[in-house]
C-alpha cells in the first residue's frame, strides 16, 4: 500500500465516527452513481476541515498530481462509500451502535 491509500484509508476510519447518524444513513441509502449528492454539504466540510494545506493527506494528494480538493473530497467519499459498504456492520448497525 502506496502513502496516500494508506492515509486515506486512515482518515476514513478517522472520519467514520464523526459523521453523525443521520449521514452515515444517508450514505448507506445511496446508489454509488449519486454519491455527487455529497459534494456541497459533506464534501464541503471535508474539504474545510480534512484537507487543509497543512495535513498529511492534502500534501499525500498534491505530491500523487491531485491538486484540486474537489478531487480529493471526491475520493475520500469514495473511500468512505467503499467502506462502509463493503463492510456491512460499518453500514446501519454500526451507526445504531455509535449514534443511539
Amino acid at each position: 500500500m502506496d502513502n496516500l491509500q494508506f492515509e486515506i484509508s486512515k482518515t476514513v476510519q478517522e472520519i467514520i465516527p464523526k459523521m453523525g447518524y443521520e449521514l452515515m444513513n444517508q450514505l448507506i441509502n445511496t446508489d454509488e452513481n449519486e454519491l455527487y449528492i455529497f459534494h456541497f454539504g459533506f464534501g464541503m466540510w471535508l474539504r474545510n476541515n480534512i484537507l487543509n494545506e497543512g495535513s498529511d493527506i492534502y500534501r499525500l494528494f498534491v505530491k500523487d498530481s491531485v491538486i484540486h480538493k474537489d478531487d480529493m473530497s471526491s475520493m475520500l467519499i469514495w473511500e468512505l462509500y467503499k467502506k462502509v459498504m463493503g463492510n456491512r456492520t460499518i453500514g446501519a448497525d454500526i451507526a445504531d451502535q455509535i449514534w443511539k
